[in-house]
């Protein structure tokens, strides 16, 4: 469907794993997305499978690729990332 905008909440992270080592969320999240997230995306449509914790610039650029214009971090909370785009 296009004229729309889509805003997706993801967990925080880095597109380097050491840019992250200062926040206290970054253990915990690379243990949960290792466990759960990367042994998972696979068996989605698309498989695209980021790794553990994708970092912003890879969700940015499938999203550019699924047809979205002007995407763009939307908020940074620490925790959160909030991506955005127009379709």
């Amino acid at each position: 469907m296009d004229g729309g905008i889509m805003v997706a909440v993801e967990p925080w992270s880095t597109d380097r794993l050491e840019d992250g080592i200062g926040n206290p969320t970054v253990r915990i999240a690379y243990a949960s997305s290792a466990t759960l997230c990367t042994p998972g995306s696979p068996a989605q449509p698309g498989g695209f499978g980021l790794g553990t914790q994708g970092g912003p610039a890879e969700r940015l650029d499938l999203l550019a690729e699924a047809g979205f214009s002007e995407v763009t971090p939307a908020a940074d909370t620490g925790f959160n990332l909030v991506v955005a785009g127009v379709k």
